[in-house]
């Protein structure tokens, strides 16, 4: 490889680096719209800083000792079911902790 086939690489790559660099990943704007939402858990952790704090204010030191169980589901895993539900509309998503099983959803 000559010295020109060298620096023209080298400039090719820069120049992608560069344009990736600046260009910036971007969420769909759903996504955006959800997670700005205090009542939706758009994604894990609540939000991409993975804060999973919620402002809501429905469940407080008042009332926090009288919740119940309201419904359980099993997710059908001999392992951790130590999953992150995500919230969207009126649609809780959760599956399993190891990646190989399905995602499932409930509607409220």
């Amino acid at each position: 490889m000559t010295f020109g086939t060298k620096g023209f690489l080298a400039g090719i790559s820069m120049v992608a680096m560069l344009a990736t660099a600046t260009s910036g990943v971007r969420a769909n704007d759903s996504l955006l719209k959800a997670q700005s939402d205090s009542n939706q858990w758009a994604v894990a952790g609540h939000d991409y800083g993975n804060t999973r704090f919620s402002p809501l204010k429905q469940i407080n030191t008042e009332n926090a000792g009288k919740l119940t169980l309201a419904y359980s589901f099993s997710l059908a895993s001999l392992r951790s079911n130590e999953s992150s539900p995500i919230v969207v509309g009126n649609t809780l998503r959760a599956g399993p902790a190891n990646s190989d099983s399905s995602l499932s959803g409930f509607s409220a």
